[in-house]
């Protein structure tokens, strides 16, 4: 795998703030990684994420994506059609009346002839699964609905990354389901997936988790090992995945267990293996 995202000592800071809302970082991030971004409040999340497409500029450091530096003015437009982003409430992206109008309309602003903008509604359409919802008005859909249209509109434009700022955060568990299959959909045809959530039973989808605290990256490594040791997530004002709280709850009963367990499926292996073996 390739790196499609370099960070090289990376700072921001707000104009209205003395302090540094990202301070001294460098990471890179593969191209296909599914990358869950996790921290308190104010950790400097949002402010990352906003980093990556040129939203906000670094004050010290350099960013590059595919090779690219944000702060080259004349590559930013091309950096943005690599780097899509997904917003907590996806009425913020929607600019028209009508879903098909909404899709169309960044392929428009870059001057796209009107067969390939009919190609490329209906081919993201089908594949997010809202043809049926191409007639209608945003505003009147549910929840997940208005996010999928989102992430269509994210993916006409064809980018190699997506970054879910928060995406689920205001969906019923019916419309989070719908997003996070469509993630998963994603990733699996080779779209860069950058989540950042509070939902750690979203964060263990990915295959990295990073965690930042008041701005510096405090940890980097695999959902796994993550909560493998409970504390590291806790004292980070996190909460446990459930398959991982129900193990933590059965190993203080006395049970032992080989591995940190991700999901229902392998606790309950464990729990057979364990139940075989006595």
């Amino acid at each position: 795998m390739s790196t499609i995202i370099k960070l090289e000592n990376v700072s921001f800071q707000y104009e209205s703030s003395t302090d540094q809302i990202v301070s001294g970082l460098s990471l890179a991030i593969q191209e296909n990684d599914w990358v869950s971004i996790v921290g308190r409040n104010g950790s400097g999340k949002s402010t990352f994420a906003r980093l990556l497409n040129g939203l906000l500029l670094p004050a010290d450091g350099t960013v590059l994506v595919e090779e690219k530096a944000t702060h080259d003015e004349e590559l930013l437009w091309e950096i943005r059609q690599t780097v899509g982003m997904v917003f907590q409430n996806p009425e913020n992206q929607f600019v028209s009346t009508i879903v098909e109008d909404d899709l169309a309309f960044g392929l428009e602003n870059i001057g796209m002839d009107r067969l390939e903008i009919k190609e490329r509604i209906d081919k993201y359409s089908k594949l997010i699964g809202i043809s049926h919802l191409l007639e209608s008005e945003p505003h009147r859909l549910s929840g997940g609905q208005k996010q999928r249209v989102a992430i269509a509109g994210v993916m006409a434009m064809q980018p190699n990354i997506i970054v879910f700022d928060e995406a689920t955060s205001m969906l019923d568990p019916g419309g989070r389901s719908e997003v996070l299959e469509t993630m998963k959909m994603l990733h699996q045809q080779g779209t860069t997936i950058i989540s950042i959530t509070h939902d750690m039973d979203e964060a263990i989808l990915g295959n990295r988790i990073l965690l930042f605290d008041q701005g510096t990256l405090q940890v980097d490594t695999t959902p796994r090992e993550f909560f493998s040791n409970s504390d590291i997530p806790l004292n980070a004002g996190l909460s446990l995945p459930f398959p991982v709280l129900m193990q933590r709850q059965l190993e203080e009963k006395g049970l032992s267990f080989k591995t940190c367990c991700l999901s229902e499926e392998e606790l309950i292996a464990e729990l057979w293996t364990s139940y075989s073996t006595m």
